[in-house]
């Protein structure tokens, strides 16, 4: 008995694509999560443009997307892969999105799309090198702002130590100067500002961003690549150190202004042209030391083979199929295809809650926490407070405006009077989302606070007012001689007295601040409204006795006092900031000093 066999054809092209995997039931929550901090990311790319040295940024957003869909495993039949970090960098979104639904801070948001991007990108696998599409990332990691304003100290090391070296060389070739900072005095009176004749900081953004898409495009190893990346920084120095140098030279030996107009745009991009050039030959210095080597195969030894193939994986960064293997990848399991869309949904509903905020934010100059949702400031005019105030006479009065957000409250009034022995300044400053703590207003004004003379204090019997509303004293003293006593308390918008901390130390005033900068929607649920401020302060060259400073206490009892009984009259009868212009302007009202 015979039989036939049918041969065997291979597969054509379309019964291949038949069997590759959706890749959208990972893709969908990916880009609902990505779609959920766009609003706030409209806000961080308009901040990001107001930095000039960060304007390159649309150029390596181009160059992540153009990558990303280049290197796509568009058909492949295994696109993702399980990864440890990709689930880690899930869990990081997370935590950075929820940051930015609280605190309604664009940067949150940012940091939490780059790690979004780098989950994406750490689970798909690159079909030419078999590994992660993750080196992706960094192109989306140097739009990030550094924290602490990380990027305006670069940029300041950067001036400081390009014009040590340009100072050196001046000096080396004889050229008469003098350099205070970073500026370049020559003689004559001439003086050549580096912050006006070298825009050449802006240039190591662009040159680390060049150096990015370079090691990205190429697909240089991490070895290779962070020596790469730092190189950079030293070309930024070296060409910003010739940019500099170039200008009092040419001025002085051609009479040649490089140091505005079109003349010093060509020497900007010319330093700058220079500047990648020297970068694509550190590249080639760094292959001609850590480039691949022979394996040797059955001719080495067991160690030689070992040492060989741990410097071309790691160091030399050859790809598993060049070095004759190939690691075996597990697919994504429908575990962490849960995890994606938990993250996906959690990051919609706190992006649909920012949009409100985002929107009344946009034809803002720059971004301010909004703290309230309606403006709870009430106004208040010089005839509030008394003419005097038993041996006080007021002698001015004086009303200000600031942004929405200020550290300083949107509006101050102050009541100046002069007392026997000093003038003593009162105001109420409104309005701010909690406790303010004012004795870091004066630090920051250059003040500095006597060591352990902030305590928090009681009214003593017979005091007007509310005698559990605590108030805080405090003592102050400058280099000049100054010295300063501060009284200060704070009450809500009911009239209720702020129970004042007893201690003012880093780890409470991270807590109040955290709390006060979050979401207003969030803590006018959690904690107490808006808080006004009452304060009285006396500064003097001379010694501020204790006779002052219980009369300046005295006083500021009943000055506060004073301040919120008009308050609660004028937020019962519904006056608005509105009336305060036109209150203050009256002819009529009363005129006490010059």
């Amino acid at each position: 008995m015979s039989s036939t066999t049918a041969p065997i054809s291979p597969a054509s092209p379309s019964t291949q694509l038949e069997n590759v995997r959706s890749p959208w039931p990972v893709l969908i929550p990916y880009f609902i999560a990505f779609a959920s901090q766009v609003p706030l990311l409209m806000l961080y790319f308009r901040q990001l443009w107001a930095r000039p040295h960060y304007q390159i940024f649309p150029i390596a957003i181009g160059a992540l997307l153009f990558f990303a869909w280049n290197r796509w495993p568009h058909h492949s039949a295994r696109p993702f892969q399980r990864s440890l970090l990709s689930s880690f960098l899930m869990v990081m979104a997370v935590g950075f999105g929820l940051m930015g639904f609280l605190f309604v801070e664009p940067w949150f948001a940012a940091v939490c799309t780059v790690c979004l991007f780098g989950s994406l990108f750490a689970r798909t696998i690159d079909p030419e090198s078999q590994r992660s599409l993750f080196p992706i990332t960094m192109l989306a990691l140097i739009c990030l702002i550094p924290p602490l304003n990380g990027d305006q100290r670069l940029i300041s090391w950067l001036q400081l130590l390009s014009a040590h070296f340009t100072s050196q060389i001046l000096d080396l070739l004889g050229y008469p100067h003098y350099m205070p900072g970073t500026v370049i005095r020559v003689p004559g009176g001439k003086g050549f500002g580096i912050d006006e004749a070298c825009s050449g900081v802006m240039s190591f953004f662009t040159l680390l961003t060049v150096a990015v898409i370079f090691v990205v495009a190429m697909r240089r190893p991490w070895f290779r690549s962070s020596i790469l990346l730092l190189s950079a920084t030293f070309w930024a120095i070296f060409m910003n150190t010739i940019r500099i140098l170039a200008i009092p030279l040419a001025d002085s030996a051609f009479q040649w202004d490089l140091a505005h107009g079109l003349a010093h745009d060509v020497l900007g991009y010319t330093t700058l042209i220079l500047g990648i050039l020297f970068m694509l030959s550190t590249d080639q210095f760094l292959f001609f030391l850590f480039g691949p080597v022979e394996t040797f195969g059955e001719e080495g030894g067991r160690a030689t083979r070992s040492v060989s193939q741990f410097w071309n994986r790691v160091i030399s960064g050859k790809t598993d199929s060049d070095i004759g293997g190939r690691k075996k990848r597990r697919e994504s399991s429908p575990l962490s295809r849960g995890l994606i869309w938990s993250v996906a949904i959690l990051l919609m509903i706190g992006g649909l809650f920012n949009i409100s905020d985002v929107i009344q934010s946009l034809n803002k100059s720059s971004l301010q926490v909004r703290f309230f949702d309606t403006n709870v400031a009430v106004p208040l005019a010089e005839g509030d407070l008394p003419a005097s105030l038993e041996n006080w006479t007021r002698v001015k009065y004086e009303s200000s405006s600031r942004e929405i957000g200020s550290d300083l409250g949107q509006y101050s009034d102050i009541w100046v009077y002069q007392a026997p022995r000093c003038m003593v300044f009162t105001s109420m400053d409104q309005t701010f989302p909690g406790w303010h703590e004012l004795t870091t207003c004066y630090t920051n004004q250059g003040w500095k606070l006597v060591p352990g003379s902030r305590t928090t204090k009681s009214p003593t019997e017979g005091a007007p007012g509310d005698a559990n509303w605590s108030f805080v004293v405090a003592e102050f003293e400058r280099e000049t001689g100054e010295r300063g006593f501060l009284v200060f308390s704070h009450f809500d918008a009911y009239g209720e007295g702020f129970e004042a901390p007893r201690n003012w130390d880093f780890v409470n005033a991270l807590l109040i601040r955290a709390k006060n900068r979050l979401n207003h929607r969030i803590r006018s649920r959690l904690f107490r409204g808006e808080a006004y401020q009452t304060q009285a302060f006396v500064q003097s060259y001379g010694v501020i006795d204790d006779v002052i400073k219980d009369e300046v206490v005295d006083r500021y009892l009943q000055v506060r006092e004073v301040m919120r009984t008009k308050f609660l009259e004028k937020r019962d009868a519904g006056a608005t900031m509105k009336d305060r212009k036109k209150v203050n302007e009256d002819p009529k009202k009363d005129k006490v000093g010059p």
